[in-house]
């Protein structure tokens, strides 16, 4: 797995998740939790309420881990035209 694939996992494991745990706690499979992990597909939004909720974090934070936004470090300086 790499960096990108591991901040959600990271944060699934900190709580002390299990996927089937995370899964049935907002309503989707272990195997849904797994294609969030590896960028296969993103949560609905309330879904990801639901993951925030549990996971203790902002849905900014949320979208971070899940690669829906752009971190800090790899936000790009803009272009000068």
């Amino acid at each position: 797995m790499n960096e990108r694939k591991m901040r959600f996992y990271n944060l699934r494991k900190e709580k002390r998740y299990s996927q089937n745990l995370l899964g049935k706690s907002v309503g989707v499979s272990s195997s849904t939790i797994g294609k969030y992990e590896n960028g296969e597909c993103i949560p609905s939004f309330p879904v990801a309420i639901k993951l925030a909720s549990l996971l203790e974090i902002t849905l900014e934070d949320l979208a971070i881990a899940l690669e829906l936004l752009p971190t800090e470090e790899n936000k790009q300086e803009p272009q000068n035209s």
